[in-house]
């Protein structure tokens, strides 16, 4: 009697009662665990779209300050070369891009090599998108800077390449006989500084737009920046 009233009184937890308690902390420390992981996951991956965000906005600055600084050069035109601006659309795989090539009164930024003071303040500059070579499916956008202007506005110079994952790179011309009030109707993919019966020598304004994924699988980012034109469009007459 007394061994059966022993193994009866209250006391420690029974095996099932222990393991019952273990398998229900696993649970409650897996859901804490996945619930960490997805806010530090998720944590992680808005700091790298800030991140990628704010290179882009720089990207686009950097291309911005290159095309306020068009410039035109006549004498280069009277034996039929080109200057100013020269921008044309084309589809690099399935989607439409821009291609740029125009004279920019701006400080070489990829010709460390050379002297600061030689520096003649004009160059030949391009920007455009073509397929990865290792992988046909990224598109990347270069730009080109030839130190010296030339006969030849649309070769020469030193290509790099700024980004990969491109999805969209389209810049846009605003004639300079556009109103306020027209801005929405009339901005045109094409320019030719040097077609005078048609677009004229310089626009007024332009508009960039760029548009990336750094992964496939990654969200799209797109930015979008207007720029006006420097005062002095005309030089070199």
């Amino acid at each position: 009697m007394r061994a059966s009233r022993r193994a009866r009184a209250p006391g420690g937890f029974t095996l099932i009662e222990l393991m019952v308690s273990l398998v229900l902390l696993g649970v409650i420390l897996t859901l804490i665990y996945t619930s960490f992981y997805q806010i530090s996951n998720g944590s992680k991956r808005i700091s790298e779209e800030l991140a990628e965000q704010q290179e882009l906005r720089l990207l686009l600055t950097l291309i911005g300050e290159d095309l306020q600084a068009a410039q035109y050069f006549e004498r280069f035109t009277k034996d039929g070369n080109a200057s100013g601006m020269v921008a044309v659309t084309d589809f690099v795989g399935n989607r439409k891009m821009s291609k740029l090539d125009f004279h920019a009164n701006v400080p070489a930024r990829f010709h460390r090599q050379v002297d600061p003071a030689a520096d003649p303040l004009m160059h030949e500059l391009a920007y455009w998108v073509e397929e990865d070579e290792r992988d046909r499916e990224v598109l990347v956008l270069k730009r080109r800077e030839d130190f010296y202007l030339d006969d030849d506005m649309h070769e020469g110079g030193v290509t790099s390449e700024l980004v990969k994952g491109v999805e969209s790179f389209l810049v846009e011309f605003l004639p300079p006989a556009i109103r306020q009030s027209e801005f929405e109707d009339q901005w045109e993919e094409e320019w030719d500084s040097s077609d005078k019966t048609g677009t004229g020598r310089m626009p007024m304004a332009m508009r960039i737009t760029l548009a990336r994924r750094a992964t496939p699988q990654a969200r799209l980012l797109q930015e979008t920046l207007e720029v006006n034109l420097q005062a002095a469009l005309r030089v070199g007459q």
